[in-house]
């Protein structure tokens, strides 16, 4: 894709709202105390910035869901950032967030920080996804993680993750819905 040269590039622009997500990740040990007191600390630090009008944060809540419905995760924040408007400022959301998430990682070793400009268009999910299958799972995790590392050396891209973390597997179901059936099961 690198190659190609599309990284970095948009076949629809999503237009600058001025408007981005952090979200921070702590150690799967951070208890939603050591998430609170660290979190704040950066959002002090984000309004703090002359060009930064609101913060919300949400600390230790939904992570997968909608509202109060998600499943939230005592080691997750949230940090939606609202900037001036575009016509008072000479840079674009994104430069202006790829810088934010390049400070607090040097402040803040281990914490994973990731990013997502909010535009015009808008779907939730990365822009390029690539998924990796395979039967054995250690496998593809390495995989997986040199495809992140070539990724980030790609210019254009950033807040390369990949979704499946170590620790936490994930496993997929297949019903056999006939054999659900002769049980009296559906």
């Amino acid at each position: 894709v690198g190659g190609l040269g599309i990284i970095g590039q948009e076949q629809f622009s999503t237009g600058d709202k001025g408007e981005f997500i952090l979200t921070l990740e702590y150690d799967k040990s951070a208890t939603i105390r050591r998430n609170n007191v660290t979190t704040q600390e950066i959002e002090k630090w984000l309004l703090e910035q002359p060009d930064v009008v609101t913060v919300l944060t949400n600390i230790g809540g939904p992570s997968v869901g909608f509202g109060a419905t998600g499943l939230g995760e005592v080691n997750k924040s949230e940090l939606t950032v609202v900037l001036i408007p575009a016509s008072e400022r000479d840079y674009n959301s994104e430069t202006f967030m790829i810088g934010v998430m390049e400070r607090i990682r040097e402040q803040y070793a281990g914490l994973k920080v990731g990013g997502q400009v909010s535009g015009i268009v808008q779907n939730g999910q990365a822009p390029i996804e690539i998924i990796l299958t395979g039967e054995r799972y250690a496998e593809v995790i390495a995989a997986s993680e040199q495809l992140r590392k070539l990724v980030e050396q790609t210019p254009g891209s950033n807040d390369v993750k990949v979704s499946v973390e170590t620790g936490k597997p994930e496993v997929r179901v297949d019903i056999d819905r006939d054999k659900m059936a002769e049980f009296g099961l559906n």
